[in-house]
């Protein structure tokens, strides 16, 4: 066992389960995966292990230390993360089960593993389930889990070795390379975004709910669906102004977001992999970083224009790319910017999870939404559609707000966006 500083990341996330003491379970994910014909579930067990033996993040724990808390990892085998075999009357109980015993703040403080896995048995159906904290884990590590669970699944089946890639870099070698960064780059980070938010004060003026309301830590999730017309809007505003469609959607929800509310100065934050070093490609562990932007839609302005804000914008700022996001508002004093992200399309966990003789479909496990954010806009972009999903705080915003925003989403890109390519 060996004990490494926190990634800022890691301290991040710490911070914000102790801000939201209700909701601070929302962290630990439940990933739960039926599988109907032949599965070994011996072989199943060893490859789960050789997967945890080849991933020291997964056998990842906290604790204090004189400095604060570390990050410890253990040795192969201990401790012994995969072992759940539960059984249970349905698929609805058995989710129950796992959501209860879900680790909020003290128990991820007292030491207990960040990741489980193991079979539960719902009526006849047999279930991959995992529980993996958010401290160790992000979407590109749900990739690398499920296709390494399954090389090693299939070659244990079919008498061989596994053939994968080489991991090059740890979460904890990562983490003390971007703590050597911070100090290297936070003169220049500091001054490039105090001079790019002068004056932006990244507060938005949400149409609030009624008083009296919801929890404050309670929130839903508004669904959005691009119309075709919306979706050939985005892509051919991408193609003319050689961009992502996700910037055309980031500038998009800004100029919806400054219709609805009247903020026409908005202070963005999309997600990123931040994986662009190859040496990360195989680590599973918490790498997702945020790239800021700063978006002026004055009524009238023209929307191309803010597109290639953005792309300067983020052009400018590549050479920073290793600041972390949070150290940066921290230093700034900054207020959080609002979240608009771009995800792959939902469903694409179940097709990354290949076990030969057997059908791996992933179940959606539906909680509660509690959310200590008061907006994120989430885009999910297929090959075909553009859909999307409005997270927001009962406390923060009005629902009804929120549903003209929704719809305002498709007006602005077939009516601003639209004319903008014809």
């Amino acid at each position: 066992m060996r004990a490494t500083p926190l990634s800022f990341q890691q301290e991040e996330t710490l911070r914000n389960m102790r801000r939201s003491p209700g909701s601070d379970v929302a962290y630990d994910t439940v990933l739960v995966f039926r599988l109907r014909g032949a599965v070994d579930e011996k072989l199943l067990a060893e490859a789960l292990r050789a997967t945890v033996n080849r991933h020291p993040e997964l056998r990842t724990t906290v604790a204090a230390s004189p400095s604060g808390h570390v990050q410890r990892l253990w040795a192969k085998g201990d401790p012994a993360p995969v072992g759940l075999h539960e059984e249970s009357e349905s698929t609805g109980e058995m989710a129950a089960k796992l959501l209860g015993a879900r680790y909020g703040l003290a128990e991820v403080l007292a030491g207990q593993p960040l990741f489980r896995a193991g079979v539960h048995r719902a009526g006849a159906d047999l279930h991959l389930v995992f529980a993996i904290h958010h401290l160790i884990f992000d979407g590109w590590s749900t990739g690398l889990l499920l296709r390494d669970l399954s090389e090693f699944y299939t070659a244990l089946v079919e008498h061989r070795g596994p053939v994968l890639p080489p991991v090059q870099l740890s979460y904890a070698d990562f983490a003390g390379e971007q703590h050597a960064a911070w100090e290297r780059l936070r003169e220049e980070a500091v001054e490039f975004w105090g001079e790019e938010l002068a004056g932006c004060t990244g507060q938005v003026a949400w149409p609030r709910p009624p008083a009296g309301g919801a929890a404050t830590d309670t929130g839903s999730i508004e669904q959005v669906r691009l119309s075709s017309r919306a979706v050939a809007a985005v892509r051919t505003t991408a193609r003319r102004e050689r961009v992502t469609p996700f910037t055309v959607l980031l500038t998009a929800t800004a100029v919806s977001v400054a219709r609805l509310t009247g903020t026409i100065d908005l202070f963005a934050g999309s997600d990123t992999a931040n994986r662009e070093d190859s040496r990360k490609h195989q680590t599973i562990g918490y790498f997702t970083n945020t790239r800021f932007s700063r978006l002026r839609a004055a009524p009238g302005r023209p929307v191309e224009e803010m597109v290639r804000d953005v792309r300067r914008t983020f052009r400018d700022t590549e050479r920073l790319a290793d600041v972390y996001s949070g150290k940066l508002l921290e230093a700034l004093g900054q207020a959080q910017p609002i979240k608009i992200n771009l995800s792959p399309p939902p469903g694409a966990a179940g097709r990354a999870l290949r076990l030969p003789g057997a059908e791996a479909e992933h179940l959606p496990v539906r909680t509660l939404v509690r959310y200590w954010r008061d907006f994120t806009m989430q885009w999910f972009a297929g090959t075909e559609e553009i859909t999307g999903g409005i997270w927001y705080r009962h406390a923060g915003i009005g629902q009804p707000a929120v549903e003209r925003l929704a719809a305002g989403l498709d007006r602005v890109l077939t009516s601003e966006f639209g004319r903008a390519a014809a």
